[in-house]
C-alpha cells in the first residue's frame, strides 16, 4: 500500500535532512531515489515534494542506512 508523505514528514519519519533528502538521495544526475517512484513534485515549482515512505525506506535500507528513529 502506498504512503506518500510531505518532505516536512519524510524527514521526521527518515530522520534525514531536507536538503540531503532533495539535493544528495533525489537528485536525478547522482541520487539512488527515482522520481514517480520514491518521490514526486508538487504542481508547482515551489511546492513541496511527496515521498512514498515504504520505498524510501527499502531503498535506504538497501544503500546501508541505519534508521534510529521508529517513527
Amino acid at each position: 500500500m502506498e504512503n506518500w508523505v510531505t518532505t516536512k514528514d519524510a524527514e521526521r519519519i527518515l530522520g534525514i535532512k531536507r536538503d540531503t533528502l532533495k539535493r544528495s538521495y533525489a537528485n536525478p544526475n547522482t541520487g539512488f531515489l527515482v522520481e514517480n517512484i520514491h518521490w514526486r513534485s508538487g504542481m508547482f515549482r515551489n511546492s513541496s515534494k511527496y515521498w512514498e515512505i515504504n520505498r524510501c525506506k527499502e531503498t535506504l535500507l538497501e544503500q546501508g542506512f541505519v534508521f534510529t528513529n521508529s517513527a
